[in-house]
């Protein structure tokens, strides 16, 4: 089921922040598989005419168009699986116009079924999957089989497209345990900080293009030690869980939250400016005192950040925010600072370059 803002490519922020963790990864490889069918299609046309390579140019026209979306979107998936299956289609038309089901074009149907493998879960794989076989049955039925090794070329790509995309598949699935691993904190499911800077880079990208803000909560549960020196290990660790649901519920699943480690959390919330976030993490805050995680009455500080253009450095919000929950809970905790109606006074009178940053929390 997808989370609130999920897609049904995406469901999670984890699962979003792979696929775009391996569009990343995967953009080089992208170019050099272009140019490798670019440079096919040039050789089928000295057999079948320049046609073929009309079809090349359009779509590698659509590519940087399709790229620059992607960038500006919160949901770059859906237009990450439209290139793949253009990208299906495309192929489709370099064999329909260069032979048909014979054509040597045919097997190169694997190609977008093994990028799609490698970026997307099981719904983009399957999707584009559908449409090669479609592709590949039109072309069948449309060209016939009169051509002597029409036959040889078909089964050639059917099994090309099933070998090749069940081996990848598996590696693929491999890779993503392994990533479940080693960035979700075991206790609660959010991620780890270690993937923490590496996502802002990426959400930095995408809000520069879009002229968009970017805010940081930190959260810190407040006298947490208590619920472990006077109800146990056992109970702390359910309130911790039962926290980060609250926490992760709140947010869409292109705003992913974070363990910082102990009793801080953090929420990283592209396209929301200062007061907005302001507005959030006091909804988040007060629904956590309602919720009695564990079946004990505690709450939380906040410290609120936001920045927006030159202004998005991770070092910088996150201090900025981190010496923000220092000065709330130094004021009596079970609030967020700064609040709603002292947002503006503060930015005037107390700069954010002159904000104390705290040598521990009490």
């Amino acid at each position: 089921m997808a989370e609130n803002g999920g897609s049904w490519l995406a469901p999670t922020a984890e699962h979003r922040a792979r696929m775009v963790d391996m569009e990343r990864r995967t953009r080089r490889v992208r170019g050099l598989v272009l140019f490798a069918v670019g440079g096919g299609t040039v050789v089928l046309a000295f057999e079948w005419g320049w046609r073929p390579v009309a079809v090349f140019v359009a779509f590698a026209l659509c590519v940087p168009v399709i790229n620059r979306c992607m960038a500006r979107s919160n949901r770059p998936e859906g237009w990450l699986l439209g290139l793949t299956l253009l990208s299906v289609l495309a192929i489709g038309g370099l064999a329909a116009l260069s032979g048909g089901a014979s054509s040597i074009a045919l097997p190169w149907l694997v190609l977008p079924v093994v990028a799609a493998t490698t970026v997307f879960g099981a719904n983009g794989f399957l999707a584009t999957l559908d449409v090669a076989i479609v592709v590949l049955a039109a072309l069948v039925a449309t060209s016939g089989t009169d051509h002597p090794h029409t036959e040889q070329v078909v089964a050639a790509t059917v099994v090309l497209v099933i070998a090749v995309g069940a081996y990848v598949w598996e590696l693929m699935s491999a890779d993503l345990r392994s990533r479940r691993s080693s960035v979700l904190d075991p206790l609660t499911g959010l991620l780890n900080r270690s993937t923490l800077e590496q996502r802002f880079d990426e959400l930095r990208q995408q809000a520069m293009v879009a002229r968009k803000p970017i805010a940081l909560v930190v959260i810190d549960i407040d006298h947490f030690k208590r619920v472990n020196d006077q109800l146990g290990h056992a109970v702390g660790d359910v309130v911790l869980r039962e926290v980060a649901d609250v926490i992760r519920t709140s947010l869409r699943s292109f705003e992913p939250a974070y363990r910082l480690g102990g009793e801080e959390f953090l929420m990283l919330i592209p396209g929301m400016d200062e007061a907005a976030a302001i507005r959030h993490a006091d909804h988040v805050r007060r629904r956590i005192e309602e919720a009695r995680p564990a079946g004990v009455g505690l709450t939380i500080s906040a410290g609120v950040a936001a920045g927006e253009g030159e202004d998005l450095v991770y070092a910088r919000i996150f201090d900025r925010a981190d010496a923000r929950l220092y000065i709330a809970k130094s004021a009596g905790r079970n609030k967020v600072e700064p609040s709603l109606e002292t947002v503006a006074p503060r930015v005037k009178l107390v700069p954010d370059a002159v904000l104390p940053r705290p040598q521990s929390k009490p």
